[in-house]
């Protein structure tokens, strides 16, 4: 399994790959646009997790992983905050963050709308 944290911009998306081990496998940018997403995904198996930030334009993102049978977490914003309020937040601390958390099992995610179900 790999744990997939992207940290989306209007132009861009810059990425992190941890192993299950929580070694760093790759990091990079692509452009955000729809190719280019599709061309990523392709690195990727079956049972990959992928977390992202729930910004204002993450759900197009997140609808194309989907799509593709991968499971997505949304990142708490007020989370992130604290990060950046601490100065000490760049790119590679927010996704790299999110990432060891998801890892370490204490992922604070956020309501994903439209998507959450009551029993």
């Amino acid at each position: 399994m790999n744990y997939v944290g992207l940290d989306i911009h209007t132009e861009n998306i810059v990425y992190t790959v941890l192993s299950e081990e929580g070694n760093v496998k790759m990091r990079g940018k692509i452009l955000n646009n729809s190719d280019e997403l599709i061309e990523f995904l392709r690195n990727f198996e079956d049972g990959d997790l992928f977390v992202m930030e729930s910004t204002g334009f993450y759900e197009p993102i997140y609808d194309a992983i989907e799509s593709k049978g991968f499971k997505v977490k949304l990142a708490n914003p007020l989370k992130v905050k604290l990060i950046a309020e601490s100065g000490i937040k760049n790119d590679k601390i927010d996704y790299d963050g999110n990432l060891f958390t998801l890892k370490g099992k204490h992922f604070l995610r956020c309501h994903e709308k439209g998507r959450i179900q009551y029993k």
